[in-house]
């Protein structure tokens, strides 16, 4: 587990309580998140800074957590909906968000489950990573007019709204037949 870099933590979902605020509730996938160390709460073109007022696993308050562990995240100041799945938690300027990437992708022949139609420059399609979906278009490079079953190709994807990706982030995306 890494406990060496930055704090980053996939929000699964949120709990309202009343008079408290919102919790986020995921799994930590990096770093180690003390009480009342400032983060931010990125994803879907926003970015809410906040501080980690409370932390618990299993419902026991705790004065730390760190890569691995499921828990419960009580942010200062997060009201309603500002928060929401898909999100992510991470140290303040650890990441940036954007909604054009660059990607390396490998499409499945049919044979492996795969499309049997290719795809072609533009295609809209939801795309899963982490706790987030979000709808993106491919943007093929000029050379390549498709995408076929058995292609394994560098390309770019152009999100609907921003999100934070890092260099081997895994996503997937379930194409129609």
């Amino acid at each position: 587990r890494d406990i060496k870099s930055p704090f980053f933590f996939p929000i699964e979902k949120t709990v309202s309580i009343t008079g408290r605020g919102q919790v986020l509730v995921g799994t930590v996938t990096r770093g180690i998140l003390k009480k009342n160390d400032p983060i931010e709460i990125i994803g879907y073109g926003q970015t809410i800074k906040t501080v980690a007022v409370d932390i618990q696993v299993f419902k026991n308050s705790v004065n730390e957590c760190s890569a691995g562990q499921h828990v419960g995240i009580l942010g200062r100041g997060l009201k309603g909906e500002s928060v929401r799945r898909g999100m992510v938690g991470v140290a303040p300027n650890s990441i940036k968000q954007s909604n054009f990437y660059e990607v390396q992708i490998y499409m499945l022949k049919k044979e492996e489950g795969g499309r049997n139609k290719p795809i072609l420059n533009g295609y809209a399609q939801p795309l899963l990573t982490n706790t987030a979906s979000v709808d993106c278009s491919f943007v093929m490079p000029k050379e390549k007019e498709m995408l076929l079953g058995g292609d394994n190709i560098t390309l770019n994807i152009l999100l609907k709204f921003p999100m934070p990706f890092q260099v081997g982030d895994k996503f997937t995306s379930k194409f129609n037949y």
